[in-house]
């Protein structure tokens, strides 16, 4: 008996179906839900999520922001129905009451004071979080906003959706007729401006099908046929953009944009509502609200920038907006609002809001350097961080029958033997679990048994 395979790196590559089975790298995996890769080579539990303040209703949160003054003043916003609150010690308090239902909130901050925007009512200001009146100097209604070269950038104006206009230099209530940008495509002035994002200096403007860049005195396309189809997709991690295109994920250093979604392209293909996506940074990691596909309910696709792969995370509720909010240097955490009025905490505890958290997570093809001869399976040794109940489910897969359970992993080192004669050409193994206790970290396994060096495919020698 000798050792047919070993891996200890098994969460550098992330998921990929876009190979055959065959062309998986070893770290590669099959299946991916809940799997967190942010230690390299070991294969966590995702984080759960859990509820933050009251509820607010029975409607959708349309807005989350962390405002920010210079002095170090702060104010964590959200915008419900007709009110912007503002949260007090885990409650929200009502601020203001003067806006349309229904209607998306999106918000920047300038000069210390808190612009908000919602392409229907006009634009909103604050020095304070807590009181709000009317920009003034007759600025445009906008569905979008953010600052840059220190001005105040309105995109998708209200009756000219492919428009933008800024603020004079310097200022938030200044707003002259000269100051005006329409982005024009070969498609024609009806594909609007979806959002907008900072990068290498320059103002990137997303719409459904094109991207721009804006240098303050000229305007760029960076690419005529992909653009962002979903507004709240666009988030920028470091120096790149990222935003959910109708052909996939793409990211945008200020340059062309590059495709990344290749090996989640089942995902991508089983989006029902690409409006609809929401998009999230943390630390070194994009996150992406899809909805249900490809078998996963309510999906979130995660992104690891470091290492350039992918696993996913189901949820039990429906994002429609997230934030960071970050109370000191060191302490960033991510928020979002669903459909039902009620904010949550997401990568928090060992429950996902006071359910169970499932896990699963499927290997490559092991060929054991030998694809073609048959091999005898006698022994997997599965290590993990500590002992633990209840452990994690081990089953096991020989040449692509469907999956058996071997046994339960619950120790640092589990010795699970295969029944007897068990042979084939290649195996899988996957791990799955479905409990709200704390999860142990698997560092890797070891394959023992034999390789048959007489036995080739179909018997012939």
């Amino acid at each position: 008996m000798r050792v047919l395979d070993s891996n200890f790196n098994i969460s550098g590559a992330g998921y990929n179906t876009s190979v055959n089975p065959y062309l998986n790298k070893p770290d590669e995996s099959r299946e991916a839900l809940n799997c967190d890769t942010s230690e390299i080579g070991t294969l966590k539990r995702f984080p759960g999520y859990a509820t933050y303040g009251n509820d607010l209703g029975s409607t959708s949160i349309l807005g989350l922001y962390d405002y920010k003054t210079s002095t170090g003043d702060k104010k964590w916003l959200a915008v419900f129905a007709t009110d912007i609150y503002y949260d007090n010690a885990g409650t929200w308090m009502t601020t203001s009451s003067t806006l349309t239902t229904g209607k998306n909130a999106e918000f920047a901050t300038h000069l210390d004071t808190l612009i908000m925007v919602n392409g229907t009512d006009a634009p909103l200001k604050s020095t304070n979080g807590t009181s709000f009146s009317a920009l003034g100097g007759s600025p445009p209604t906008a569905k979008y906003i953010l600052t840059f070269d220190n001005k105040v950038y309105m995109l998708n104006l209200t009756g000219n959706t492919s428009r933008m206009q800024w603020s004079d230099d310097g200022t938030i209530e200044t707003w002259t007729a000269t100051n005006i940008q329409d982005i024009i495509t070969n498609i024609g002035i009806g594909d609007q401006i979806t959002g907008g994002a900072v990068n290498s200096n320059s103002l990137l403007i997303f719409k459904n099908y094109s991207t721009w860049r804006w240098d303050t005195y000229s305007l760029k396309v960076l690419s005529p046929s992909i653009g962002a189809r979903s507004p709240r997709s666009i988030v920028t991690l470091d120096d790149r953009t990222f935003f959910l295109s109708h052909k996939g994920v793409y990211a945008c250093d200020g340059s062309r944009p590059f495709r990344i979604s290749k090996k989640v392209q089942d995902f991508i293909d089983g989006i029902t509502d690409f409006t609809a996506c929401v998009g999230w940074t943390e630390y070194n990691f994009y996150y992406l609200y899809i909805g249900t596909s490809n078998g996963v309910t309510n999906c979130v696709l995660i992104y690891d920038n470091d290492a350039d792969n992918w696993s996913y995370k189901s949820l039990g509720v429906v994002p429609k907006v997230a934030t960071i909010l970050t109370t000191s240097p060191s302490t960033r955490n991510m928020y979002f609002g669903d459909s039902f009025g009620q904010v949550y905490k997401f990568k928090t505890g060992n429950n996902d809001n006071g359910a169970e958290i499932p896990f699963k997570y499927r290997s490559p093809l092991l060929l054991s350097s030998a694809p073609h001869k048959i091999k005898s399976y006698e022994y997997l040794y599965v290590f993990m961080d500590r002992d633990s109940e209840p452990g994690v489910q081990v089953y096991y897969s020989v040449d692509f029958e469907q999956f058996k359970i071997l046994g339960i992993a619950s120790k640092s080192v589990s010795e699970l033997p295969f029944p007897s004669n068990t042979r084939g050409h290649n195996i899988q193994i996957m791990y799955a679990s479905n409990h709200s206790k704390a999860h142990q970290d698997i560092y890797g396994h070891m394959l023992m048994g034999e390789v048959l060096e007489d036995r080739l495919v179909g018997g012939v020698v």
